[in-house]
């Protein structure tokens, strides 16, 4: 994000002094501007946005720290009369008002959380439902060892992944009927339980804690959870070919 322009004899200047060069017409000024800004405050933000981002990094991506970075900075450089609004207006909580460090964490952490739910928009995570065919391959792939007695094959693995890929919204259906906790815990599988990566630790402890679940009982009622799931996405499968049956002995012969 940073531009290699020179910030000229702008380095004295206060950030009040920067906000508005960059929000005036003189497109040189608003480079070497935010290049001052820049290099004032670029190695403190990144040491907070890697930071914030550490946690995260594992399911939305190792650059997510860059990610954040330039979108915070880039936010600045796009809307500065906001930014010097924000730190004239708002105050922390000694009733000061903010410092530009101060105010460049909070607007990290806002980008952060831009980023997570862009993402989930994206792939499919959390209330928009399985989208992806990674995500369509473990929930098919989750949902096997549910069948206990009855026999397990590829043909089932297969009547399986037809019933998931057949109409992507029959999870969020099926999601929809289950009582409140299993449902917690699809949602909760969805968003963080991806392939090859480890449920974050403090997440998984709040969940736990917030459903009143125990560490050691959380794969089994994982799996009831996803045998209710399969259960009730196979019943609206059997429902829709019921009633497209019903419809096709209905229609008039030509």
């Amino acid at each position: 994000m940073k531009n290699d322009s020179f910030s000229g004899g702008l380095k004295t200047q206060s950030d009040t002094v920067l906000l508005q060069l960059m929000a005036g017409t003189d497109e040189v000024l608003q480079r070497k501007a935010f290049n001052c800004f820049h290099e004032r405050h670029g190695d403190d933000l990144a040491k907070l946005c890697n930071k914030a981002c550490k946690v995260h990094a594992e399911i939305y991506g190792s650059d997510l720290p860059d990610v954040v970075f330039n979108n915070t900075l880039l936010e600045v450089y796009q809307h500065p009369l906001q930014f010097l609004r924000r730190l004239e207006e708002q105050q922390d909580a000694s009733g000061k008002k903010l410092k530009v460090g101060v105010l460049l964490s909070t607007m990290a952490d806002e980008e952060l959380e831009k980023e997570k739910k862009g993402s989930q928009m994206r792939y499919g995570r959390g209330k928009t439902g399985v989208k992806n065919d990674a995500e369509l391959d473990l929930f098919a792939q989750q949902m096997n060892p549910c069948h206990e007695a009855e026999e397990v094959n590829d043909q089932k693995r297969h009547e399986d992944a037809v019933a998931l890929g057949a109409d992507l919204n029959s999870l969020d259906a099926a999601c929809n009927k289950l009582k409140p906790r299993d449902k917690a815990v699809i949602d909760f599988i969805k968003t963080y339980d991806l392939p090859n990566k480890q449920l974050p630790k403090e997440e998984k402890e709040q969940f736990l804690k917030e459903q009143g679940l125990k560490p050691e009982n959380f794969r089994k009622c994982k799996e009831r959870s996803y045998k209710k799931l399969r259960a009730r996405v196979l019943e609206g499968r059997h429902k829709s070919a019921a009633q497209s049956g019903s419809a096709s002995a209905e229609a008039p012969s030509c």
